[in-house]
């Protein structure tokens, strides 16, 4: 991933996205490349926090869970984000069976106590059942892809 950075900086990038809500190697990236390198991991939070008091994560599998938080303690958003959760969905799932990934994610938010309200989903694949999870939640759902691309929008040149 650091060479595709490199090769898109050199070829003059405006802008470079990390697609893994992770935001693995976020701050290298960031040192190597000549313009704004953006993180959906970070573009959620950040969102997340302009639209609510306070939100969840909730991701895939339990593995990315202290990654998350992590990043969420790194970047001074506990008091906003002060949950992370996985709905134990394997990433491709996300694309191979949405509605299935969805109910296990929507059955996660609720499970939650009281019920968070803003949720982040916490995988780039979240952009194929965002609009579901809202539908049936009925409140704001944010996804880091399209978080990442508004920000790259407003920071690129």
């Amino acid at each position: 991933m650091l060479d595709l950075v490199k090769k898109a900086s050199a070829d003059g990038a405006q802008a470079i996205i990390i697609v893994c809500h992770e935001d693995t190697g976020l701050e290298e990236a960031r040192r190597m490349a000549a313009y704004p390198v953006i993180g959906i991991g970070h573009s959620s939070f950040v969102m997340a926090s302009l639209i609510a008091e306070s939100a969840v994560v909730i991701t895939t599998l339990e593995a990315a869970v202290p990654v998350i938080t992590a990043n969420i303690e790194r970047h001074g958003l506990t008091s906003r984000i002060a949950k992370v959760v996985a709905a134990q969905v394997p990433v491709l799932d996300l694309e191979a069976a949405p509605d299935r990934a969805a109910a296990e994610f929507i059955e996660a938010a609720r499970a939650l106590s009281p019920e968070p309200p803003l949720i982040i989903l916490g995988c780039a694949g979240g952009v194929s059942i965002r609009r579901h999870v809202a539908g049936v939640m009925r409140r704001p759902v944010i996804e880091g892809v399209t978080s990442a691309a508004r920000r790259c929008r407003a920071l690129a040149g």
